[in-house]
């Protein structure tokens, strides 16, 4: 699985961006702020489903899959942005269930909003039974207050290592917003920023 902040704002590096990920080679890819590969969706359609309902001009989480999902939906969390969260039901190619849950939250200064959206996100979680991993930009790293309250409140679980998403620029010293989570038997093998 891959997961990628594509930044909204850029829209100039959408073939690189989407090269990149399909170089990767993984069953999933989920793009945050999707509206910044729109550009290049026709390539990514070339290799992956991209999941119905959701397009770079209607949501912000844009999940493509090589395998059909046994079932698919997107929710809107707040009623500023569109479509911040995309659920999928996977099956492995050994007959195996998994859950998808991927989101980009609002940025945690949006008082009110960012806290209602949590509490969203953590119904959504608490409602998924089985294997579950969790990707997103939670505009907060694992050891602030929200995210040990969303993690407490869902029994997922972070990485033992987080890996430094923002600023890109900061490289390996900047903070780890764009998180992996899991629960119920699914785990992570390997992340890499």
């Amino acid at each position: 699985m891959l997961f990628f902040n594509a930044f909204a704002g850029d829209e100039t590096r959408a073939e690189r961006i989407v090269s990149a990920a399909m170089a990767k080679d993984p069953d999933v890819i989920v793009f945050a702020e999707s509206r910044a590969v729109g550009p290049a969706l026709a390539q990514l359609k070339d290799r992956y489903e991209v999941l119905p309902g959701c397009s770079p001009e209607s949501c912000e989480v844009l999940v493509a899959v090589k395998r059909k999902p046994v079932r698919f939906w997107t929710l809107q969390l707040n009623p500023v942005f569109e479509a911040r969260y995309a659920f999928a039901e996977l099956e492995t190619p050994s007959g195996k269930r998994v859950a998808l849950a991927a989101s980009q939250s609002v940025k945690p200064w949006f008082t009110g909003g960012a806290e209602a959206e949590r509490e969203k996100i953590a119904a959504q979680y608490r409602w998924i039974t089985g294997p579950v991993v969790a990707v997103g930009d939670f505009n907060a790293p694992p050891w602030s207050r929200p995210m040990r309250l969303l993690l407490h409140k869902t029994g997922m679980r972070g990485l033992r290592r987080p890996v430094a998403t923002w600023p890109a620029g900061l490289g390996r010293f900047g903070l780890p917003i764009d998180q992996i989570l899991v629960r119920g038997g699914a785990r992570v093998v390997h992340a890499e920023r």
